[in-house]
């Protein structure tokens, strides 16, 4: 749905732009490549971490604290383990961290009443750069799935290492050898000019710099991270009931086909029924993606 807040936006310009959606909510992550323009929106490609959000980035907090607690204690006493309800504080606690962190560069953390006795953190100080260490590996991640997605829409990203350009090379090879492959597509020449990030977790400046050292684009900030699946909904909605007549969704494949290959076989399974994914508008049709 947060295509489709880009697309109606933007969907009537003469010029098409090529423009790379990110969006991570509280348990999922998906990336989108779309044209946008020309009375159309196509869809390059699409892929996404379904067990990879915002709540990832909260529980690495969590346990940094549960560590940090745990560390503190005295030797002499045992060290028991956290009820639900300690757990459920430290999780709270580490959303509000978070979301501080996107906005300053040090939070202090007080957690009481973690244990029956009372004992809990008191005044213990996270910053920034702690926190995205503990992050990087869930970076990490939403690296390899931009990457994975600007491969299905052969695309080559300026921010990529040796290591990475050499593997993205190798996995367009072992695409282009597939059987229902007849002939090898080319590369695309032309460059991502447009990134949106949608969900609020993406204001965390970690990954604004992440996406911005791959493409080499500064994220756009017109899109408001924390509205756009609403609007995405709202839009699809007023399309389904007639009340948008120059851009309507007819269709769209399983949320979870995300991997390059499944994505692939579904669409020709689909295309032999005649069942395709389009994004309409008066001047033409879109591509497939999953929303």
């Amino acid at each position: 749905k947060s295509k489709l807040t880009i697309s109606k936006a933007e969907a009537d310009q003469d010029s098409t732009e090529r423009t790379l959606v990110v969006d991570l909510g509280g348990g999922t992550f998906d990336v989108a490549i779309l044209d946008v323009g020309s009375g159309a929106v196509k869809v390059l490609g699409v892929k996404g971490d379904s067990r990879l959000g915002g709540d990832d980035f909260d529980a690495a907090i969590a346990d940094w604290l549960a560590d940090m607690f745990f560390n503190a204690l005295d030797e002499s006493i045992p060290a028991c383990p956290l009820s639900g309800l300690a757990r459920r504080r430290l999780l709270d606690t580490a959303e509000m961290a978070r979301r501080e962190l996107s906005k300053h560069k040090q939070v202090n953390i007080t957690v009481p009443g973690l244990l029956e006795d009372g004992r809990g953190i008191d005044g213990l100080h996270l910053t920034r750069r702690q926190f995205e260490v503990l992050c990087q590996p869930l970076v990490a991640r939403m690296r390899s799935t931009i990457i994975g997605v600007a491969q299905e829409a052969q695309l080559s990203l300026p921010g990529l290492s040796e290591v990475e350009r050499v593997t993205s090379a190798n996995a367009g090879e072992e695409d282009d050898a597939e059987p229902t492959k007849k002939k090898r597509r080319r590369r695309s020449t032309v460059p991502i000019e447009n990134v949106v990030l949608v969900g609020g977790a993406t204001r965390m400046p970690l990954i604004g710099r992440m996406v911005r050292g791959l493409t080499g684009i500064t994220p756009r900030g017109t899109v408001n991270p924390d509205e756009a699946i609403a609007l995405g909904a709202s839009i699809h909605a007023a399309s389904l009931d007639g009340l948008i007549d120059d851009l309507r969704l007819v269709r769209a494949p399983p949320r979870r086909v995300t991997d390059v290959r499944a994505a692939a076989l579904y669409r020709e399974e689909m295309a032999k029924k005649r069942r395709h994914l389009e994004i309409e508008t008066d001047s033409g049709r879109g591509g497939y993606f999953s929303s």
